[in-house]
């Protein structure tokens, strides 16, 4: 495992260290260009997607700075609280329907409260036995199911307009590109220059996914537009 020196402080996993801070920076400019999406559709749950993976961020660049069993905590349980946002963020933007007023509104908080429930319960489970495996079938479960969703909305938009919009071919490009990164979390070989494990490179893939998604949701706020404009 390499170390780092740094200002008498000691990181024992530099390479993650840093991937992780890079991370925490990518979606901090996630944010800031979210907040000048005026016409974003439930853009204060977009605000809050960020507020958790901001938190996951700090809690995974600690881990890697000095792993201890609180470190290991925060980072894990983090992790998995910003899974389930992005799954529940994934329902309310391809199932629009369930995220307006009255019934829609009961339908997106009921899976907002199972999702909470479950969290709540892998926690305490994860408390009592450190269970690593059962901890990545969950991660790896939910993320298949957050997969699903928005595959089935792009199947939805081929079979209504025939035809991919920009905003389409980009969200398809962030598919791709999010569970091939997980690849390297499958992989296993000798640190590169003894420094970047597979763990490390998997962080790395991940640091221009926030950027990606914020030109996906420009361009989506942009079309969304122009077909209001067009139906009036």
């Amino acid at each position: 495992m390499p170390f780092l020196g740094l200002f008498h402080i000691t990181i024992q996993e530099p390479a993650s260290f840093v991937f992780s801070l890079m991370n925490f920076y990518s979606l901090w400019l996630f944010y800031k260009r979210v907040k000048r999406m005026d016409r974003l559709q439930n853009r204060m749950m977009w605000k809050i997607y960020t507020a958790v993976g901001l938190v996951t961020w700090i809690c995974s660049a600690l881990f890697h700075a000095r792993d201890c069993w609180v470190t290991e905590y925060l980072d894990y349980f983090s992790a998995f609280a910003f899974i389930l946002c992005a799954s529940y963020v994934s329902f309310c933007f391809t199932q629009p329907w369930t995220s307006g007023s009255g019934t829609r509104w009961r339908i997106s908080t009921l899976y907002g409260s199972l999702l909470l429930i479950w969290y709540a319960r892998h926690v305490y489970h994860m408390t009592q036995h450190f269970d690593y495996g059962y901890n990545m079938r969950c991660c790896i479960g939910v993320s298949l199911l957050t997969t699903a969703m928005y595959l089935l909305y792009i199947a939805i938009r081929w079979r209504r307009f025939r035809q991919f919009s920009r905003s389409d071919r980009i969200l398809i490009g962030i598919i791709i590109w999010t569970n091939g990164s997980v690849l390297f979390e499958t992989l296993d070989f000798a640190p590169i220059f003894w420094t970047f494990d597979p763990h490390s490179l998997f962080h790395a893939a991940t640091v221009p996914l926030p950027l990606y998604l914020s030109v996906f949701l420009r361009e989506y706020v942009i079309e969304h537009g122009y077909r209001l404009d067009k139906d009036v």
